[in-house]
Order: structure tokens, then sequence, then C-alpha cells
């Protein structure tokens, strides 16, 4: 239907990539994003670039791959625009440029490798009107490689930062405490003095999942007691006891441990007692974007 244009988004993170088919449906003074299809494929690239540097050939033919099916989707839905964007494992890959290049020539597509502080700002756009107009909105995007929080006043001007700090990096490599005290020292000056206003918005796979699996549906957050809860009784279980008991596929049930450790201690160390977790990514945030250029519409 013409009045709700299809856009097609492929987001290559650390851990996986994402391919999503979906509407932009105006509703009232919001545009919703209606997921038509949505497809997760675990490709892992953290696992080489975390530890080695690198993406190995296996790893290179695997995106190839990625995108082929991502070119054969496009000729069935027939979306009226699409693009291809690459977070923290390929930007921070010592062999990307000649990774870009090859795959540029075996599929054609442009790929677009963006900063944490892009990929911060397209998350934004997505839950800026999120919650009390009057009160400051947090947000966190958790990723296989990185972190990006952004803070936004209540007037409209934020600010944003990217760490070193994820889930698939604290498997492979660690995450180190020297970034982690960065971000402290960030959130310490950026962050209101009253906590209790916060509205804070969690973001990524991993929260995703956690939400989902671990906590009521009837809510759309979740409390720093929970996250503690779903860490103690993640943690002491080999991966098999986790895919088992609750149901997590392979590739989610070792990264979803470092990241509600990551989680509950942003929480414990800023004294937020709630997360928003609204559900979407940065696959939701490209389609927002090129919904906003097809249609002229100027980012907030």
């Amino acid at each position: 239907m013409k009045e709700f244009p299809l856009y097609g988004a492929l987001d290559i993170g650390s851990n996986a990539a994402r391919i999503l088919f979906a509407n932009v449906i105006p509703i009232e003074s919001e545009l919703y994003i209606y997921k038509n299809s949505l497809l997760r494929l675990p490709l892992r690239l953290g696992e080489d670039v975390y530890d080695k540097g690198k993406l190995s050939p296996k790893k290179i033919r695997s995106l190839i791959d990625t995108l082929k099916v991502f070119e054969s989707l496009i000729r069935i839905y027939k979306p009226v625009d699409f693009a291809v964007y690459a977070t923290a494992a390929i930007r921070e890959a010592k062999n990307s440029d000649s990774v870009m290049d090859l795959l540029k020539q075996e599929t054609g597509f442009d790929i677009h490798v963006i900063d944490g502080y892009e990929e911060a700002r397209i998350i934004k756009e997505l839950y800026a009107k999120k919650g009390d107009p009057n009160n400051c909105k947090f947000m966190a995007d958790l990723g296989g490689g990185s972190l990006e929080l952004t803070v936004i006043c209540p007037g409209g001007h934020f600010v944003s930062e990217s760490f070193k700090i994820g889930a698939v990096r604290a498997l492979k490599s660690g995450n180190s405490e020297s970034e982690f005290a960065k971000m402290r020292e960030w959130l310490q000056k950026e962050l209101p003095e009253d906590r209790s206003k916060v509205y804070f918005i969690g973001t990524g796979g991993n929260i995703n999942t956690m939400k989902n699996t671990f906590t009521s549906p009837t809510v759309d957050y979740m409390m720093i007691s929970e996250l503690k809860k779903i860490y103690e009784n993640l943690q002491p279980l080999n991966i098999s006891s986790r895919i088992k008991k609750y149901n997590l596929r392979p590739d989610r049930a070792d990264v979803i441990v470092p990241a509600a450790d990551i989680f509950y201690n942003l929480m414990h160390f800023t004294g937020i007692m709630k997360v928003f977790v609204p559900g979407g990514g940065l696959s939701d945030g490209i389609v927002l974007e090129l919904h906003k250029k097809h249609k002229k519409i100027k980012s907030l």
C-alpha cells in the first residue's frame, strides 16, 4: 500500500546481522514501524575481530552470502528504498577497507560503516519522543562490540558517546576497566543529579531477549532487581543448561550473561531503578532514516 511505504534494512553487527523489511505507518504524531519480516543471521563477526583483529575468509564468505540473501529478498519484497549499515566489528577490523571493496565487487552493495556517534543518533531518532517531555531521557544501546549512550535534555539538546564495551567483546578480549572508567566519568558529567526523573531506555538484542524471556509481557520495563536476578540465575549455568531451561538461542545463551552484567552495573552506578525496553534496534532506526529521506522529513 502506497500510503504505508515498505523499506529494507540490513544491520551488520558484531554478534548478528538483521534483515528487516518494515512499513512505516503514521499514527497521530508518531511514526510506527511495522515489522513485516525480520531475519536474524548469527554471523558473530566479533569472534574474529575482538580476538585476532581482523575478519577471516570464513566470516567474509558469510558476509557475502548474507548480502546475497538480502538482494534476493529485495527482489521479492520490492521496498521503495533499502540500505546496509555496519557497526563496531567491521569498523574495528584491520582489513575493513579491503573487505568493503570485496563486498562491493561481489554484491554491488554500498555498505555504510557508521561510527558509534552515528549509531547513537539513529537510535535517538527512534525514541526521542518517549516519556515525559519535561524529563531527561537516557538511552543505552548495547551491541556485541560497543555501547552507545545518549542523554537528551527536555529542550531537545542531546549528547552521545560510544564506548568499546560489548557482549561479544566481553567473551573474546574482555571489556577493559579503563573503558568502564571513561563511561562512569561521562555519566557523572552528563546525567542530571536527580536520577529519579530520568527516563531510561535500553535497546539491543540482549536486553530485548531478557525482557521477552524473563519478565511480564504486560509491562514495557524491567527493574534493576530483575536484571540482577537474571544474571544470578544464568551465570552459574553452562550454555547447554541455559538453552534448555530458558529456550535461548545458542548464539544468545553466551552473550546474554555479560550483557545482563553490563546493564545491571550501568543502572547500579547511576542509581536508576527502571529501564524501559521498547524492543527496537538499529535496523528499525535505518528504516526510519530511509522513510524520513523518502518523505523529506527533518530529523529531531
